[in-house]
């Protein structure tokens, strides 16, 4: 295995790539691999652990390289800042999140040769706010000021896995995560919409795996509700799983990132990866 730190930033050693590169063995399979990118969650003002590495290990597993990505966050909510650290990137005006990300995809299409990657087999997976950063890769892979500010357009993923996501501001929202992402303690009508993706989904929108749990009290299962019927209206395939038990950030639901396992809701992991393999026709001619 190859593994490797990324900064993305010549200002701040907090905003890099993990990346882990499966080896490519002789006796291996001659194709190429599948690239999961991790999105961590904590309401854009925290990164959480358990949604990081051990997510990647797991796609691993199944034969994926992947990577995390530490993307900026600023906690306006808890007033715990970074001096001269901002959310917004002056010369676009973009949440640099999203430019984060941006740049991560077209980086991992970019080195899909030396990276023994698929180049249209690149999956976003993302948790809590960090499953808004996953779905905003897919549905705002093309913003105005986007393409121009990381100089490329090759930045649409192929898959987006949103797990109990933060997706509207307006409509059962997670208000803290947008506080800290559009960097306002009262963000305006029009600023919350921009960035409610149920409300910016279109028929360019990479296909997705949704999941949630109708027991999250910190992130309404509305919000995947209203992704979902925002896909189904503009005919992007999906799927989507609702299970009744456990409340916000469960991550795979073991016992090494969780308090109690909780088999139950851990199948939802081995889902996903039955819908990639489906979706992309992995490893096979």
């Amino acid at each position: 295995m190859k593994t490797e730190r990324i900064y993305l930033h010549d200002f701040t050693d907090k905003v890099y790539l993990d990346l882990f590169i499966c080896d490519d063995a002789p006796g291996y399979s001659h194709h190429k691999r599948p690239f999961m990118l991790v999105c961590p969650g904590g309401g854009y003002g925290a990164l959480s652990a358990r949604e990081a590495e051990p997510i990647a290990r797991r796609y691993m597993g199944h034969g994926f390289n992947t990577a995390v990505l530490y993307y900026t966050v600023n906690n306006r909510v808890a007033k715990i800042g970074v001096e001269g650290y901002s959310m917004t990137d002056e010369k676009s005006g973009l949440p640099m999140p999203l430019i984060e990300v941006a740049t991560a995809i077209s980086m991992i299409r970019n080195h899909a040769e030396e990276w023994n990657t698929n180049p249209e087999q690149i999956a976003v997976i993302g948790f809590s706010a960090g499953a808004h950063l996953a779905t905003m890769s897919g549905v705002l892979w093309n913003k105005n000021g986007l393409h121009e500010r990381i100089g490329t357009d090759n930045n649409r993923p192929n898959a987006i896995l949103p797990i109990y996501p933060v997706i509207s501001g307006i409509d059962r929202p997670h208000k803290g995560s947008f506080i800290n992402l559009l960097d306002e303690d009262e963000p305006s009508e029009e600023r919350l919409y921009e960035y409610s993706l149920e409300k910016q989904v279109s028929d360019t929108t990479p296909p997705a795996f949704i999941f949630h749990t109708v027991a999250d009290a910190a992130v309404p299962c509305e919000n995947s509700l209203m992704l979902a019927r925002a896909m189904k209206e503009n005919n992007v395939p999906f799927e989507l799983h609702l299970l009744p038990e456990l409340n916000h950030g469960m991550s795979l639901g073991e016992g090494e990132v969780w308090p109690e396992a909780h088999p139950y809701n851990a199948r939802w992991i081995e889902w996903s990866i039955k819908w990639l393999k489906t979706v992309f026709q992995i490893f096979k001619d």
